[in-house]
């Protein structure tokens, strides 16, 4: 569908109608395909890369059941001091992230984040000192931000604003199983240490930081470049003719906005987004929520491990509360699955 067709159903009165729109000729059935199509597409890459993040992000509460602060010399305090410049590095680049999103798009900016941040989960297996440790936790973090609203953004621009909802949820899934799956994964390649010469944790390390960027690699490779242009950066063409336009159509009738691409986001734009008052319980209860929940996912494994378990076992033992969680979200409303995955 051309620039100026585009252009004109944007435009038109029916696009914006809630009644029969006669700009759709294609039937129920046929869109029902679309989405699951695009469902079949989409939504594993954005969850493998998700799943990705919090294994990268997450790994390094494993270490330390693997005597992580003594390998390389730091004291508790400041590995404390380094899960905060991760965090720090994620607030610094969150907006300037998703601003580079909206020039170069999603394939190209995700899966370079996911290369990025792989490369350093992957090198930071050969950290010795409070410098390096410091360095690598920022870095990580700074390679990290913007991903998760730069995924659900894409998400926007390929669904129907009342099918987002539940992909959302579906998106989140993706950091659920990694905390179900990261400690009984930690579990088998923390037994690794003295393979090569190096650590438990080195090797958690590196197998996990070298799955990450392959997973960029994918990504690259597989996601379909623009709705009006949905094929990969390899030419993997998943769409015919008529999917395709059926495709850009029904979110650009839905969303007009959404027929003309952006490349920056004003001033004015921003300032709204940041008066909004109906964001400030949104901010609150995150806050609320991400507070202790950052401090268990770095302390769990010892938290465990102290009280006597065994140190290596503790990993697996933390699965278990993620694993009985997964199938009671899936049971819950949209809305209510998106609060209980970010607690």
């Amino acid at each position: 569908m051309d620039e100026k067709n585009v252009n004109a159903v944007a435009k038109s009165p029916e696009s914006q109608s809630d009644g029969e729109n006669p700009d759709i000729d294609w039937t129920p059935e046929e869109e029902r395909r679309l989405v699951r199509k695009i469902d079949f597409i989409i939504m594993p890459l954005l969850i493998l890369a998700f799943f990705a993040l919090q294994l990268d992000r997450g790994n390094i509460g494993n270490a330390l059941t693997d005597y992580f602060l003594k390998d390389i010399g730091i004291t508790q305090n400041q590995f404390n001091v380094g899960q905060q410049l991760l965090s720090a590095g994620i607030v610094i680049l969150e907006i300037p992230s998703n601003l580079v999103l909206y020039r170069i798009g999603p394939t190209l900016w995700i899966g370079g984040q996911i290369v990025a941040w792989g490369l350093v989960a992957t090198f930071q297996a050969f950290q010795k000192g409070l410098g390096a440790y410091m360095a690598t936790r920022i870095l990580l973090g700074l390679c990290e931000a913007g991903f998760i609203p730069a995924a659900l953004f894409t998400m926007t621009r390929w669904y129907k604003r009342d099918e987002t909802s539940k992909r959302f949820s579906w998106f989140f899934i993706g950091n659920m199983l990694a905390a179900a799956c990261s400690g009984l994964i930690a579990y088998g390649i923390l037994h690794m240490r003295g393979i090569a010469g190096l650590a438990g944790w080195q090797w958690l390390f590196i197998l996990e930081g070298i799955f990450t960027i392959l997973v960029g690699i994918a990504f690259f490779a597989c996601f379909p470049n623009q709705v009006n242009n949905p094929v990969s950066m390899l030419g993997f063409r998943y769409f015919s003719d008529r999917e395709a336009e059926i495709l850009h159509r029904r979110v650009m009738i839905d969303d007009p906005s959404k027929a003309h691409s952006k490349r920056s986001v004003s001033w004015p734009e921003l300032k709204s987004a940041l008066t909004n008052w109906r964001l400030v319980p949104h901010v609150v209860f995150t806050i609320a929520a991400l507070a202790p929940s950052s401090t268990l996912s770095s302390y769990a494994p010892s938290l465990v491990n102290s009280m006597g378990f065994e140190r290596l076992e503790s990993n697996a033992m933390v699965s278990v509360g993620a694993w009985l969680l997964i199938p009671i979200n899936l049971q819950l409303p949209s809305r209510l699955i998106f609060l209980g995955i970010c607690c």
